[in-house]
């Protein structure tokens, strides 16, 4: 014996059912979706490291004062090699 209440529900059910429009192959477009997701992820974190880098590299030098002593040159004058005297005979 069925209520007055569940026979209106499962018809009402019923026919949302079979108005519904079929689904065909969700998991293409969900998968389609992922990717772009993961690409734009992907580019947006090397432009921002990019980014990072080419606003960080003269802030760097600039902090790293360039104005300071030059380091030490190499000797201009180039040692002569001198031969040990040989012993005597």
């Amino acid at each position: 014996m069925t209520f007055p209440i569940e026979h209106l529900l499962r018809t009402t059910l019923t026919d949302l059912a079979e108005e519904a429009p079929t689904v065909e192959d969700q998991l293409t477009r969900a998968e389609r979706r992922l990717r772009t997701r993961r690409r734009a992820t992907v580019t947006m974190g090397a432009l921002g490291t990019l980014a990072a880098i080419v606003i960080g590299a003269p802030l760097a030098l600039a902090a790293s004062g360039g104005d300071g002593d030059r380091p030490a040159a190499p000797p201009t004058v180039r040692p002569t090699l001198t031969t040990a005297p040989s012993a005597p005979p």
